[in-house]
C-alpha cells in the first residue's frame, strides 16, 4: 500500500517561538505526550509509522543542516522549495488534534502551550502506542510494593520502569504516563496529568504537579507544575519551576525558582524581540533556550526569556530578557569554553556533539548581536 505523502513546513512565525526555534524546528515543539511532528505521523500512518514513511520537512535555511542531521531518514528541504512539492502540506507550528488539517491549534507564542497541555495529555492517552499498559494490568516487577496509585485506571506505564517505596501517583484529576526505563525515587508525589518520557529520573521527594511534560533523559526534582522539559535537561535537587518551557541539555541548579504569578494578579509581559508582549495570562514562568545554564539559588521573576547557551549567576530579578551566550550580567561566553561545556554534559548521557552542530553554533554565535 502507497502512503500518502506528507511536507511538514516551518511558517513566517518561527521567531516567535524563541528560545526554542533558535535552533530546532517549530515541528519540534514538545506539548503533551508528543512534538508536534510525532503526532502528525500518529495520526497520518497510526503506530506502525516509521522514518521510511514518505515525509518530507521544510525548514529555514540556516537550520537544514542540522535538521538533516536529527531527521536523517526524513527528505529535508528549504521552505523556499516547498511549493515545488503536490502533496499535503502541514503547518509545523500547529497542534493536531485530527486526522483533517482543519483539526489543529495553532502555537503563536511558546507560551500558549500551557493552556493546551492537559487536553493534549488527555487525548494522548487515548492513543498511546500498544507498548503501554495500565499499572495494574501487567506484572511490573519495578515497581515497589506500597506504591500508591490513586485511579490506577488512568495511570499508564511502559517497559522496565522503576518505582521506590512511598511515592504516590494520584490520577484523580488526568492520566499519568510512565515511558520505558523511567526511575521515580521514594516518596515523590506524581499528579497526573502528567508525562514521564523514556529514561527519565524523578528524584526522592519530589512534587511533580499536572499539566506537565517531561522530555527523555531528564532528571528532575523539587517541585514542578504546568512545565514543559524538552529533553536531556537537569532540574535535580529543590527549587519550583512553574508555567515553564525548557529546552534541551539545561542545568537548573538547587534552589532556583521561578515566579508563575505576580503579585498583583495582572497579566504576565515578556520582553521579546525588542517589544513588550502581553502573555494575555495570569500564569506565565519562564522560557529557557538550550544549552543554557543556572546558578544554585537563582530567582527568575515572571515571564522571564533567557535564551541559548546562558550562564545565569548574579542574577538581578528585574532582569528578563537574557541575551544568547551570556555570561553573567553583561558579558559573553567564550565561545570555546562553552563547547568544552557542552561537550562534559553530552558525555554524562552518553552522548557527543556533531561537527554539524559545532559548525552551527559557533555560526550563531557569530551572528547574533551581543555585547
Amino acid at each position: 500500500m502507497i502512503k500518502k505523502q506528507l511536507l511538514i513546513y516551518e511558517d513566517d512565525n518561527y521567531k516567535s517561538l524563541y528560545p526554542f526555534t533558535l535552533n530546532h524546528a517549530t515541528f519540534e515543539l514538545r506539548v503533551g505526550v508528543f512534538t508536534n511532528l510525532e503526532r502528525i505521523l500518529k495520526l497520518e500512518y497510526g503506530d506502525d509509522y516509521s522514518i521510511d514513511n514518505p515525509v518530507i520537512l521544510a525548514v529555514r535555511d540556516e537550520i537544514k543542516e542540522i535538521i538533516k542531521e536529527r531527521y536523517s531518514g526524513f527528505k529535508v528541504i528549504s521552505i523556499n522549495d516547498r511549493n515545488n512539492y503536490e502533496c499535503t502540506h502541514i503547518n509545523g507550528s500547529t497542534i493536531r488534534h485530527g486526522s483533517s488539517t482543519n483539526s489543529s491549534i495553532k502555537i503563536n507564542y511558546l507560551w500558549d502551550v500551557f493552556e493546551h497541555m492537559e487536553g493534549r495529555i488527555f487525548n494522548d492517552s487515548e492513543s498511546l502506542p500498544k507498548s503501554y499498559n495500565l499499572i495494574d494490568s501487567v506484572k511490573n516487577s519495578g515497581v515497589a510494593q506500597n506504591v500508591a496509585k490513586i485511579h490506577p485506571e488512568k495511570i499508564y506505564t511502559g517497559k522496565n520502569i522503576t518505582i521506590y517505596p512511598g511515592v504516590v501517583l494520584d490520577a484523580s484529576k488526568g492520566p499519568i504516563i510512565i515511558s520505558d526505563n523511567v526511575i521515580i525515587c521514594s516518596n515523590s508525589v506524581l499528579e497526573g496529568p502528567l508525562f514521564i518520557d523514556h529514561h527519565s529520573q524523578i528524584s526522592p521527594l519530589s512534587l511533580i504537579r499536572g499539566n506537565t511534560s517531561i522530555g527523555p533523559f531528564c532528571k528532575i526534582g523539587g517541585e514542578v507544575s504546568c512545565s514543559i522539559f524538552q529533553g536531556y535537561s537537569n532540574k535535580v535537587h529543590h527549587g519550583f519551576i512553574g508555567h515553564s518551557y525548557i529546552g534541551e541539555w539545561v542545568n537548573i541548579g538547587a534552589g532556583t525558582n521561578n515566579s508563575n504569578l505576580k503579585n498583583n494578579y495582572a497579566d504576565v509581559k515578556v520582553v521579546f524581540e525588542d517589544q513588550i508582549i502581553n502573555t494575555k495570562s495570569q500564569f506565565m514562568g519562564v522560557l529557557i533556550g538550550d544549552y543554557t545554564r543556572i546558578a544554585i539559588g537563582t530567582n527568575l521573576n515572571t515571564g522571564t526569556y533567557i535564551s541559548l547557551g546562558a550562564n545565569i549567576f548574579n542574577y538581578n530579578i528585574k532582569q528578563k530578557n537574557i541575551k544568547p551566550f551570556s555570561w553573567g550580567v553583561d558579558k559573553k561566553v567564550n565561545f570555546e569554553e562553552f563547547m568544552i561545556t557542552i561537550r562534559k554534559m553530552k558525555k554524562r548521557r552518553g552522548k557527543e556533539i556533531s561537527s554539524i552542530e559545532h559548525d552551527f553554533l559557533k555560526l550563531l554565535y557569530a551572528s547574533l548581536n551581543i555585547n
